[in-house]
């Protein structure tokens, strides 16, 4: 009777990346030292852990550690009440998160320590922390709202201050910018579901959007979607993130049959790109203050979107910015995303910038629009 080494090397190999396409795989780890080497890789490579899941980190086997390319931590930290919702974090309440904060952190890098990585290449780490009361305090929308507008406005040159200052309560400043919530950002998935345009800026993140929408959840009415992600960024020495996004972003999109157009952008101090694929032209187009490399199974997977919707030949457009980017306001004035905060709005907000005056940074703008 044949068995698996009969089969030809290149069979065995392709058998084997399509199964690590797969979800759940670890059972299979068994079958073979073959098997085992394959699928180890896939469940090693990227770790999504607990505090809770500590102890069995520090139990890896030698060979497992060496597997280890990216390790995500996520920090439960105290719930809160509705009265908790608009105070700003007590002292108290700072220092209670930060203890858990710390133990974790210290409990992780203690083990690591013990690690012996030669021939095992980098290892990235990703911090987290969140409260289960997140989700319980994000707010659902009225089933007649169809419009939702959201700009979080922010002054870095005064944050770039605040951070430099020396004080008693140094370790209480703000960072530059928002660190955003997977919660927040998978409320605003849920939600997008029912709604016909959808545009939020900082107070979420793309990644987080995506990572939370399900392979069968269907939006049958959105016309417009626009999101920004840190990741965007030139200086992101993990360039493949930014494509990943965008492949996610494409199946996404084939799930959004009435998607005219769908972009993603960031800007702050020195840097802008946006990505937007518009369903008119059948065009995908980058336009950034550097040259953003669209990888072929990202523009494969976009292809599929203009095949599906399109009617017109699938086009790639890529525009480098050369203007001088000194601030998120201008970002979105030479990357045309005006819509974002609207024209008489992005005026105000350059002339913050430019002044240095917004000494709270809030809102600028969240809109709520009925049909």
């Amino acid at each position: 009777m044949p068995d698996w080494y009969s089969l030809p090397h290149e069979l065995r190999t392709i058998i084997l990346e399509l199964l690590t396409h797969h979800n759940n795989i670890a059972s299979y780890a068994t079958v073979s030292t073959e098997w085992r080497k394959v699928i180890e890789k896939k469940s090693f490579g990227r770790l999504r852990l607990h505090p809770s899941c500590l102890d069995s980190l520090e139990r890896l086997a030698k060979r497992q550690q060496g597997l280890v390319k990216h390790i995500w931590l996520n920090i439960e930290l105290k719930r809160y009440t509705c009265r908790c919702c608009r105070r700003m974090e007590s002292v108290s309440w700072f220092y209670a998160n930060n203890k858990i904060i710390t133990a974790a952190i210290t409990r992780l890098f203690s083990i690591l320590a013990t690690w012996n990585r030669d021939g095992g290449g980098g290892l990235v780490l990703e911090l987290n922390a969140y409260s289960p009361s997140d989700s319980e305090h994000c707010q659902r929308l009225s089933t007649s709202v169809k419009r939702v507008k959201i700009f979080e406005d922010f002054n870095e040159n005064y944050l770039e201050l605040f951070q430099l200052s020396v004080g008693r309560n140094s370790n209480l400043n703000p960072d530059r910018v928002r660190i955003t919530s997977p919660a927040v950002g998978a409320a605003f998935a849920t939600e997008s579901r029912q709604l016909e345009y959808l545009s939020v800026a900082f107070l979420a993140d793309a990644c987080h959007f995506f990572n939370a929408c399900q392979p069968h959840w269907r939006w049958h009415q959105l016309h417009s979607l626009t999101l920004t992600s840190r990741i965007m960024c030139k200086t992101n020495p993990l360039q493949f993130q930014i494509s990943k996004l965008l492949e996610a972003a494409a199946q996404t999109a084939l799930n959004m049959p009435k998607l005219e157009t769908l972009t993603l952008w960031n800007g702050a101090k020195g840097e802008a790109c946006s990505f937007t694929w518009c369903r008119q032209d059948a065009s995908l187009s980058w336009r950034g203050t550097w040259d953003f490399t669209l990888e072929p199974w990202v523009l494969k997977a976009w292809k599929t979107v203009a095949y599906q919707y399109a009617r017109h030949e699938f086009t790639v457009n890529r525009e480098v910015l050369t203007q001088n980017i000194g601030s998120h306001g201008d970002a979105i004035q030479y990357l045309g995303l005006h819509s974002v905060i609207g024209d008489k709005n992005i005026c105000a907000l350059d002339i913050a910038m430019d002044d240095s005056m917004l000494i709270n940074p809030k809102y600028s703008l969240s809109s709520l629009s009925q049909y």
